[in-house]
């Protein structure tokens, strides 16, 4: 489930790509301003990586897990249902700044759920690959979704965050871990 999310974070940020042609000409983007689609995510969700990183460790990662979750799935509605441009870019900064949340505190949970060695490790080169295999995934899906409609390269995110966050909340521990001991 926490490999699910960070695979959708990351199909996010290359699925418009290839719907840039389609979202410019239905909502009159113009030439200048069609790349602030793709920019408004990626500012948001790098720029607020490591804020959704302390936020986790400060008020809980199964709680930011959930609340990312949430504005993430909520602003993927928002972009699909985008009428005009400002719309859309509105929609893409909360987009990308619900997976800054989401995506720190996913990856500390995956750190507080695998014990340390082999079977910790299996779960981080499948979290790594995650990474890859959305950045791969989110050209090839956003060209198919397009065909149809842009939207959907948005709508796809609904029953996905829906369902990883009903997951969440039977499966993911409540509380928070106990703090890293200081090093000397």
């Amino acid at each position: 489930m926490l490999a699910v999310i960070q695979f959708m974070v990351i199909l996010d940020g290359s699925m418009v790509v290839s719907a840039i042609p389609s979202i410019q000409r239905d909502l009159d983007f113009s030439p200048s301003s069609i790349a602030w689609v793709l920019d408004a995510y990626m500012l948001a969700y790098g720029g607020f990586l490591l804020v959704g990183g302390k936020a986790a460790d400060s008020f809980g990662r199964r709680r930011l897990f959930c609340a990312g979750l949430v504005l993430f799935t909520i602003a993927s509605l928002a972009c699909a249902l985008s009428a005009d441009s400002w719309q859309l870019i509105a929609a893409r900064v909360a987009q990308g700044l619900g997976a800054a949340l989401v995506s720190p505190a996913a990856f500390a949970l995956v750190t507080d759920l695998f014990e340390e060695g082999p079977v910790r490790n299996r779960a981080m080169v499948l979290w790594g690959g995650m990474n890859g295999v959305g950045g791969a995934a989110g050209v090839l899906l956003g060209g198919l979704f397009s065909a149809v409609a842009w939207q959907l390269a948005f709508l796809i995110n609904i029953p996905v965050g829906a369902l990883v966050l009903l997951l969440a909340l039977r499966k993911l521990p409540k509380g928070r871990p106990p703090p890293p001991a200081a090093s000397t």
